[in-house]
């Protein structure tokens, strides 16, 4: 399967486009939190812009 989203093949190629961007973009446009993670549905690697919980905040 596949999802829509642009996706990577392992992390560090999510890692070095995390860097181009924020590098990249200006101060004021870039992403507050942009971080790589794993998808199960298309076994491969995405950037989200979402925040990212502590773990004691993460709900079960």
């Amino acid at each position: 399967m596949s999802c829509a989203k642009h996706s990577y093949p392992d992390k560090r190629a999510a890692i070095s486009a995390r860097k181009i961007v924020l590098r990249t973009r200006g101060r004021h446009s870039r992403p507050m939190d942009l971080r790589p993670y794993f998808c199960e549905e298309c076994r491969a690697w995405h950037l989200t812009k979402q925040l990212s919980l502590p773990a004691f905040l993460q709900v079960s």
